[in-house]
């Protein structure tokens, strides 16, 4: 697990690369919203997506997808 704490705006292109890196192997990743955190990870990853589902097992709702286009 790794921490990672982008509070600095703009975000350092090195904490973006950082966070596709986590995300291309297949990795979950938590970031914040307005109100709350979200977790997310590459729905196209069989992997992450299992491990999603792992995280979120005491509280199975449906998950939300987001996408460029």
């Amino acid at each position: 697990m790794q921490h990672l704490f982008t509070y600095i705006d703009p975000v350092p292109v090195k904490h973006i690369e950082q966070v596709c890196r986590i995300l291309d192997r297949g990795g979950i990743v938590a970031y914040p919203t307005d109100v709350n955190w979200a977790v997310g990870c590459d729905a196209t990853n069989t992997k992450s997506v299992s491990k999603l589902r792992q995280f979120k097992a005491p509280h199975p709702h449906p998950f939300t997808l987001m996408c460029a286009d």
